[in-house]
């Protein structure tokens, strides 16, 4: 999976762009498409926050 992310003028806010490859079940060097998902940064920040204890901790996902 490749995670990255860009700032989105029409909108104003950071987005975090998640991107996963899909492979052929019958050849698994073939690729076959992608799996492409915007997720507004402010929504992934919310959730997280209510897992994190103190501004210290890493959380990886």
């Amino acid at each position: 999976m490749m995670v990255s992310s860009y700032y989105n003028e029409h909108r104003g806010t950071d987005i975090l762009h998640l991107v996963l490859k899909l492979f052929d079940s019958r050849n698994y060097n073939k690729v076959i498409g992608y799996v492409v998902c915007d997720v507004d940064s402010k929504a992934v920040r919310t959730i997280m926050e209510k897992y994190s204890t103190d501004k210290s901790v890493y959380i990886w996902l």
